[in-house]
């Protein structure tokens, strides 16, 4: 049905989304690889907020991380997001990209490669409460993860729990470090 172009679509997102609330239905909702057909429902500002609020609930599922990450254009749809959703929109949206990245430096790599961090940091201070809190955790995951451009990360595993803090500052990617540097809750406080 959400192939079709039928008048119908726009009820069967809200079902979709009434039915993603149940973690047992998520599963079921992911093995229909219903994922890549919500992507063309990101370009209707009534539908995009459901979309996001989909994959947030199905990100529970790894392999609904697998499918969003993998499906062409669905990470810059989320993205989108940031930038033109309302402060709910924007939470469901930093939601499924806090959930790619707290699982794959590749994800974190395709994630940055969307030119997120001005609106994260927007939304860090202008969004709602979870927003905020859901940015910066993203914005600091983003700043820690090691970018090796000269090695495949694809099955890098993070532990998304731990402090990254700590990491060796030449592990730290300059081409990410350099912009964090810029940002005043990033930068290292001098002695």
């Amino acid at each position: 049905m959400l192939d079709s172009h039928s008048s119908f679509q726009e009820r069967i997102i809200k079902i979709l989304s009434n039915m993603s609330s149940s973690s047992d239905i998520c599963p079921r909702i992911v093995s229909l690889e219903c994922i890549p057909k919500l992507i063309p429902f990101f370009g209707d500002s009534t539908l995009a907020g459901k979309c996001a609020f989909i994959l947030k609930n199905l990100c529970d599922v790894e392999e609904a991380r697998v499918s969003i990450a993998e499906t062409s254009g669905c990470i810059a749809s989320v993205t989108a997001l940031l930038e033109t959703g309302s402060h709910e929109d924007q939470e469901n949206a930093v939601t499924v990209l806090l959930s790619l990245c707290s699982q794959r430096v590749q994800y974190c790599q395709w994630v940055m490669e969307e030119g997120v961090i001005p609106a994260l940091v927007d939304i860090s201070i202008n969004g709602n409460e979870k927003g905020r809190v859901g940015a910066l955790e993203l914005l600091r995951l983003l700043r820690d993860i090691e970018y090796a451009e000269d090695r495949d990360c694809s099955g890098s595993d993070i532990d998304a729990s731990k402090d990254t803090t700590d990491l060796p500052k030449e592990k730290k990617s300059s081409k990410t470090s350099g912009f964090f540097a810029k940002i005043p809750m990033f930068s290292k406080k001098k002695k």
